[in-house]
């Protein structure tokens, strides 16, 4: 991670040994009494921690914080339930990329199993989309959301059309795809898209695009669309 996120603005914080900061302090960036390194508020600014005092135990620093950095563009992506190992790489490079609101959803030929992994039930997603954000040296969390259906996750996006990728029936390409003021598009599962879903999306007005003749996993599509969406490439 570039960056160390943090929960509160104290000017002084201490962190138990075992602790993920003072792990990373200590095993990763390897560091003593005196050294500094980057740390950012959730939502907030940027700044420079101090170490006053490490030890087996505990870590002390002192924090002098900054600006906040530039928001990205507002996009939101709405993907199928796959596997947790792929939500997982969704989840952090999302984030990274700095995609603002991702609402998963139980699309049609998803495992109905996904959604009762530990990655949602224990909330270890939280852990996967902060990675990305320190990653990304930047401090603002995307709104994550699981809901059960596509209907559920259109409702979510009703004041927006947006561009969904497909395989089979795309018309235009990605790249061809007149992006609106706040950008929004979709991916499937694994296994792609039903008739069902793919009538649905064309009533409420999204266009099927495609990443050319390709196969990709999920996790590579939709960084890319994201990549497009924010205006990155």
């Amino acid at each position: 991670m570039n960056l160390l996120l943090f929960r509160n603005r104290d000017s002084r914080q201490s962190f138990a040994s075992g602790s993920r900061e003072y792990e990373h302090v200590r095993k990763v960036l390897k560091m003593n009494r005196g050294d500094r390194f980057d740390v950012g508020l959730e939502n907030g600014p940027r700044g420079k921690a101090c170490i006053e005092h490490l030890d087996r135990d505990k870590l002390d620093v002192v924090v002098e914080w900054g600006s906040c950095p530039e928001r990205p563009r507002s996009v939101t992506a709405l993907l199928g339930l796959s596997r947790p190992q792929t939500v997982q790489k969704q989840l952090n490079n999302l984030a990274t990329l700095g995609v603002s609101r991702m609402l998963f959803f139980q699309s049609d030929r998803g495992e109905k199993s996904y959604a009762m992994s530990k990655l949602w039930t224990d909330n270890q997603w939280q852990r996967h989309v902060r990675d990305g954000i320190e990653q990304a040296f930047c401090t603002y969390l995307p709104e994550v959301i699981l809901v059960d259906s596509l209907e559920m996750a259109l409702a979510q996006v009703s004041d927006n059309t947006g561009a969904v990728l497909d395989n089979y029936e795309a018309e235009i390409p990605l790249k061809a795809y007149p992006w609106s003021n706040i950008p929004v598009f979709a991916i499937g599962s694994e296994r792609g898209w039903t008739i069902r879903e793919r009538d649905i999306f064309r009533d409420a007005g999204w266009k099927l695009v495609h990443l050319g003749e390709r196969v990709l996993r999920c996790e590579t599509a939709s960084s890319l669309a994201a990549a497009h969406a924010l205006g990155l490439i």
